[in-house]
């Protein structure tokens, strides 16, 4: 890891930014394994952290996109399907959440 970084997710988890979506003052963040979160990114040299949802545990896969759905307090959120079982493999999860911000 980059600079001495110790990483601190259980081993075969990933928690790495997929990449985040701007809708107005609002970031969304994908984070593969470890759900996705909200800031606030007004000042963008200083985000912070409104929300971090972690979505089902035990359904295998990553997330991928939150798309912000602005006037509605929520989010649509996709899962990125990666597994060995393929009953899972063959289904894809979406979520929807409320910004709760």
């Amino acid at each position: 890891m980059p600079a001495g970084e110790v990483p601190t997710a259980p081993k075969g988890k990933r928690y790495a930014l997929h990449h985040m979506i701007v809708a107005g003052r609002l970031g969304y963040g994908a984070w593969r394994d470890g759900g996705f979160t909200i800031h606030d990114i007004s000042d963008a040299t200083q985000p912070k952290l409104l929300v971090a949802h972690q979505l089902v545990a035990t359904i295998p896969g990553g997330t991928h996109t939150p798309l912000p759905l602005p006037g509605r307090n929520l989010a649509v959120v996709a899962d990125e399907a990666k597994c060995g079982d393929q009953l899972m493999c063959d289904n894809s999860f979406g979520w929807v959440a409320s910004e709760m911000s």
